[in-house]
């Protein structure tokens, strides 16, 4: 494919993370775990925030997986980021997903996450309401699972995820010159807490296509 040496290119120019640590393969009835591949996050918005968005957002999609225990984690495709994708324009969105078949992978999905929109604005219509300092946060992220255990990938989940929340206040930074104790503080802030609540909802969506996908209940 017209890809392929593309496709080699990145790989041979990329530092392979440490592996995933501290899981099984298998459920404890005997079965095995289906093996997933998460994409960095994609951040197409235009927020305001002063730390890596993506990277705040795709260690905690990664924690809740880990926590939920239905997956077995693979870093595969760890290369493919926001810029990596553009360089060998390419789309995660679009129809031709054969390209993920040319790379070497023992994963049985690969789950791709966008940040459509992460707009923090002052509430409207507060003018008599004393606590005019809320904010509303305005959140869409699209998600796109693909079953890639046969030669053409099929799609099991696609869909945009909008919600809004209220923000009161703010504290911590998850940016790293924060540090430790301002990530840690920024985790139990309305913002944390928001972004915690939107990928727990799209981790249970993802855990829930995939498994009635390897199930074969439609096959």
């Amino acid at each position: 494919m017209k890809y392929t040496c593309l496709l080699l290119l990145l790989l041979a120019g990329c530092t392979h993370p440490q592996p995933y640590t501290d899981q099984v393969s298998y459920h404890d009835n005997g079965l095995a775990k289906p093996k997933v591949a998460i994409v960095k996050v994609i951040d197409s918005s235009d927020h305001k925030l002063d730390w890596d968005l993506s990277s705040e957002l795709t260690e905690l999609f990664i924690k809740q997986l880990f926590s939920d225990s239905k997956f077995y984690l693979t870093d595969d495709f760890h290369m493919l980021e926001s810029q990596s994708l553009k360089n060998l324009e390419i789309s995660p969105y679009s129809e031709d997903m054969r390209w993920l078949k040319e790379m070497n992978s023992n994963s049985e999905f690969v789950v791709f996450t966008e940040i459509l929109e992460h707009n923090i604005e002052n509430r409207s219509g507060s003018a008599y309401n004393p606590l005019t300092h809320i904010k509303d946060l305005s959140m869409s992220v699209r998600v796109r699972v693909l079953d890639i255990r046969k030669t053409n990938p099929k799609i099991v989940l696609q869909e945009v995820i909008t919600k809004v929340y209220s923000i009161p206040f703010n504290f911590g930074t998850y940016s790293d010159q924060g540090g430790s104790l301002a990530k840690n503080t920024f985790s139990l802030s309305p913002l944390g807490i928001a972004h915690k609540n939107i990928l727990y909802e799209i981790s249970k969506e993802v855990e829930e296509y995939i498994i009635i996908a390897r199930s074969n209940i439609y096959d």
